[in-house]
């Protein structure tokens, strides 16, 4: 995988023990010990036990590109309206773990 590779030069360590692209798992997961920083890296915005399908192509045909500049490349990144809406949907996903600064991720 080209971005664990990038993840894994930049100082990101793997923080799941299944790293096995399965029904249940539409993830991954990685940490950055030095600075603190999580990143996700999803090949699905939510897992398929929801009562209710995200519109993949919809969220493609509205996708931004963005620049990352600490390594020089872009990306495609969520809609604003794609974006609040996913985050709301994250939030609800970790209501019984939910911290202030998801709520405050939507406010912004």
């Amino acid at each position: 995988m080209c971005i664990e590779k990038d993840l894994l030069a930049l100082g990101y360590t793997p923080q799941e023990r299944n790293r096995v692209i399965a029904r249940d798992n539409y993830h991954f997961f990685y940490f950055h010990p030095k600075n603190g920083l999580s990143v996700e890296i999803h090949w699905e915005l939510a897992g398929s036990n929801l009562p209710f399908q995200v519109d993949l192509r919809g969220l493609w045909s509205r996708a931004q590109s963005i620049t990352l500049t600490q390594v020089h490349a872009t990306a495609l990144a969520l809609s604003p309206e794609d974006l609040l809406l996913y985050l709301c949907l994250h939030t609800a996903k970790h209501t019984h773990t939910m911290q202030l600064k998801m709520l405050c991720d939507i406010g912004r």
